[in-house]
């Protein structure tokens, strides 16, 4: 699939069933506190997206591919929210704080990248 053909959203669930088809309930628009832990729940429900490869109580373990179709996007002009949102952890799942430093750490890791492709 080539970039100018690339969805503005991303795949939100894994295959996995939901056995009893419950969810935990979402926060609405309000972002998560900052240094909340994960609940149980919600370690289950952020290990189910497409997004995240692994959750505990303090971390997420991003997919690469996500964290690369997320950059692309937010290079597009997209704000980071809003890509976070399409892949079903926006800041009222995962705090803002989160969003933003997951940005900053991509951008620098990429320039990174792209220093060392120069050389």
């Amino acid at each position: 699939m080539t970039d100018d053909h690339e969805p503005d959203e991303w795949t939100v669930l894994k295959p996995v069933d939901d056995p009893d088809g419950t969810e935990p309930e979402g926060r609405g628009r309000h972002p998560r506190p900052c240094n909340l832990e994960f609940t149980k729940d919600e370690m289950t429900r952020l290990s189910r997206l497409a997004a995240v490869d692994g959750c505990t109580e303090k971390r997420i373990t991003w997919n690469p591919d996500f964290a690369a179709w997320a950059m692309r996007q937010i290079k597009r002009g997209r704000r980071p929210s809003e890509v976070f949102r399409a892949a079903g952890v926006g800041p009222e799942v995962i705090g803002s704080k989160r969003v933003e430093r997951c940005c900053a750490r991509w951008r620098k890791r990429e320039a990174e990248e792209n220093k060392g492709e120069a050389a």
